[in-house]
């Protein structure tokens, strides 16, 4: 094989885009530099051979001069000018020449180069050289015939062979230039009609983008778009199905003939169809097949009839594949210019459906949202929880899951799954399913989920309904135990993706969370009721309590009274004298009634405590101290205890009734005196501490252990409850002195240690100023 000539640039034709014009540039580019050689061959022909009466030098350089223009008219991207100037160069040529020889007139040189320019023509290259050398030979033997030479003059005989060369090439340039303009218009046509084809196509895709924002309406209207503009035999677009290598015809996206079966096609290694689409699909790249009779990817189906030519273009959305457009023709052969085309409008596609995957997950995930919270706002609602369910469901089924959706819970004494809400196209409604059965029971038993592409080839499917083909389900956990499953179905295979599973988990804890909360308000209504009827008992039991101890107090106030009148009277000896082995059991006789009735009055004080709120009034709690202490001494004293009592005569005043006051502080002191052991050590003292009067009562005694401290303050209990214990008392002392305390606003803090004694704190509230 010869090697490449590389010319110099300036040697070489402009480059044009469309083919024949630049297969017709390069031919007039060697033509126009073979004309220019062949002038300066004239020129020095001229110059060497003196006798040669042809071209005046002048005109010779004249022509060359013409040759350069059209040369420079070519590079200027002119190519039908420069044709032009070639031609016409060459006919001055021509007709000088043979006019020089003075043997041929002007008017005969025309009309002969005008025949031989015209049969040059009709009759194609090969006619125009046979012409030309024909006529050419006619001319030498006319201008030997004229010249009556018996030998011939070479000199002419150069110049003539020489011109009629130059009709030769000019007839080739002719020829090839009217052939040429004719099959450029005629490809012409065929652009202008294809863009304009082109043009409307883009049109209608955009107005069909802009009707509506669902992909499948606009993958409809694409196909018939595309089938009516390109006048094709059948169109269709194969979506690449979710989760899978399988390319799936949408019914919708079809034009022309349609196929009667939705055909698919496996992309996988080890199944992989052989067609055509499939193999676009695989490489990404588009694929021409101009005669489907010879190509070995073709896949006939009987319901597209006869082909003759097949077009496949992958639609990318974004970077992913999103499926392939497939057209055939049975009637022209597609070629180059078709792919071309279609490759720009499955640009335009391949940019629409990814915008309006954008559109629609956007509005996907609102509604998500909006589910979401509906659900968590029904069950923050909701206080039956079958009501809960049926919401939920509808919320669910209407917004994401509109084909078939249900909440199934477990029934733990049957072990099956129930229906408790659903949301479907039908009336149909799924029996109690087993644990362990169907998909629902399997997702059940086992608290894991599972998407199933094609449920006809799932094993644990349970055919309930003929129609669907896709199924997804997810456990219901509430407190890491499955209760239930969210179940939806669709007729579609392959309908769900792993974005679907992970809403669906999102809104199994939503729902879990709400049937928790459901629960917990159910259970704590029903306690609720159980302590308010409890509280009812006891407050029943309260006021007969209360009622029997002021039935009891009030029966034996009166012989109480009687009983200590008789002991004082037997005291004072105005019945006579006493015997002295009487005395002891008199003075028994006297410290027991004088117990009862104590215990009397505390509890007459403890039912009637709360209502002398009415009985408040200004007073000096100072001077009340002052008049407690000649008692409390006199008993510290009997006791052999010492009483440390710090009262400032200026304490300001409180609110309050001085009868519970007096009660409360005798108390308080009473016990201190009484727990503490002789040779101890009992103190008041009182001062002011911010907006309270704060007294405390501080002894030595045994202390009170912590683990009794908290209910010292309870009503009838002691702290030492024994039979056998040291010191007496009826419990009601502490509890009757917390409720003064708090009945005058204030508080009590108790702070002891066994063995060193107890500090009771009381701080009462002083008067607000006066504004």
């Amino acid at each position: 094989m010869l090697p490449r000539v590389r010319w110099p640039k300036f040697l070489r034709a402009p480059h044009f885009t469309d083919p024949h014009t630049r297969r017709f540039a390069g031919i007039l580019n060697f033509m126009l530099w073979v004309g220019l050689f062949i002038m300066a061959v004239h020129l020095v022909l001229t110059l060497v051979l003196p006798r040669t009466p042809f071209l005046n030098p002048y005109f010779e350089l004249l022509v060359a001069l013409l040759m350069g223009t059209c040369l420079l008219l070519l590079h200027l991207r002119q190519p039908r000018l420069a044709a032009g100037g070639y031609v016409l160069g060459l006919w001055l040529v021509v007709t000088a020449s043979a006019m020089e020889l003075g043997q041929v007139t002007s008017a005969g040189v025309s009309t002969l180069y005008t025949v031989i320019l015209v049969a040059g023509v009709l009759l194609g290259r090969a006619g125009g050289l046979s012409v030309a050398a024909l006529s050419g030979l006619a001319v030498v033997y006319m201008t030997w015939s004229a010249a009556g030479a018996s030998t011939p003059d070479w000199a002419p005989i150069i110049t003539i062979v020489l011109n009629f060369g130059l009709v030769a090439l000019m007839v080739i340039i002719g020829e090839h230039a009217i052939r040429t303009s004719l099959s450029s218009a005629a490809h012409s046509h065929s652009l202008l009609s294809q863009r304009s084809a082109q043009l409307q196509a883009t049109a209608d895709i955009g107005l069909a983008a802009t009707a509506s924002d669902d992909v499948d309406d606009f993958l409809k209207a694409v196909t018939q778009v595309i089938a009516e503009r390109f006048a094709l035999h059948h169109v269709s677009i194969l979506t690449l199905s979710q989760g899978t290598s399988e390319l799936s015809l949408n019914p919708l996206s079809q034009g022309g003939q349609v196929y009667s079966a939705m055909p698919s096609f496996s992309l996988g290694e080890a199944n992989a169809t052989r067609s055509i689409i499939a193999h676009v699909a695989r490489t990404r790249r588009p694929y021409l097949a101009s005669d489907v009779h010879s190509d070995a990817l073709y896949l006939h189906h009987p319901d597209l009839g006869e082909a003759r030519s097949e077009i496949a273009v992958p639609i990318m959305e974004g970077t992913r594949l999103f499926g392939v457009l497939d057209v055939i023709s049975n009637q022209t052969s597609l070629d180059m210019d078709d792919l071309n085309a279609l490759q720009v409008l499955c640009t335009q596609l391949g940019t629409v459906i990814y915008n309006k995957r954008l559109l629609q997950l956007s509005r996907r995930h609102l509604e998500e949202t909006r589910a979401l919270h509906a659900i968590a706002l029904a069950g923050m609602e909701a206080s039956d929880e079958e009501e809960f369910l049926r919401q939920a469901a509808n919320v669910i089924g209407r917004s994401l899951f509109s084909e078939n959706f249900g909440i199934l819970l477990i029934d733990p004494k049957r072990k099956v799954l129930e229906h408790k809400a659903y949301h479907q196209d039908g009336a149909y409604r799924a029996p109690a399913i087993p644990l362990g059965r169907g998909i629902t029971g399997v997702v059940a038993q086992t608290g894991k989920p599972l998407l199933v592409g094609d449920v006809k080839r799932d094993p644990d499917y349970l055919m309930v309904d003929e129609r669907v083909r896709s199924e997804l389900c997810v456990p219901l956990r509430v407190k890491n135990e499955v209760i239930g499953v969210l179940d939806t179905e669709n007729h579609a295979p392959h309908a769900f993706s792993q974005n679907d599973l992970q809403l669906l988990e999102a809104l199994a804890g939503q729902i879990a969370l709400s049937l928790e909360r459901i629960r917990l308000l159910s259970d704590t209504e029903r306690r609720a009721e159980e302590l308010a009827e409890t509280l009812k008992q006891q407050e029943e039991l309260a006021r007969l309590r209360d009622q029997f101890v002021q039935n009891v107090s009030h029966e034996f106030r009166t012989p109480l009274a009687i009983v200590s009148g008789y002991i004082e009277i037997l005291s004072s000896g105005d019945l006579g004298p006493l015997p002295a082995e009487y005395h002891e059991p008199v003075e028994i006789i006297a410290r027991r009634t004088q117990m009862l009735t104590r215990l009397v009055e505390d509890l007459t004080s403890l039912l009637n405590v709360q209502d002398q709120r009415n009985d408040f009034v200004t007073l000096y709690l100072g001077d009340l101290l002052n008049t407690l202490y000649p008692h409390q001494r006199t008993q510290a004293l009997a006791s052999q205890i010492v009483l440390e009592w710090e009262v400032p005569a200026s304490l300001p005043p409180i609110r309050g009734e001085e009868t519970l006051l007096r009660t409360m502080l005798n108390n308080l002191l009473d016990n201190a005196i009484k727990f503490t052991p002789s040779a101890g050590r009992v103190s008041l003292r009182a001062n002011v501490e911010g907006a309270s009067i704060c007294l405390r009562i501080h002894d030595s005694g045994i202390g009170i252990p912590p683990e009794q401290q908290s209910r010292v303050f309870e009503r009838f209990y002691q702290v030492d409850g024994s039979s056998s214990r040291r010191f007496g008392g009826t419990g009601l002392g502490l509890a009757l002195v917390k409720e003064i305390v708090e009945l005058h606003g204030g508080e009590i803090r108790l702070d002891s240690q066994p063995e060193q004694g107890t500090t009771f704190e009381v701080r009462l509230p002083l008067l607000p100023p006066e504004a």
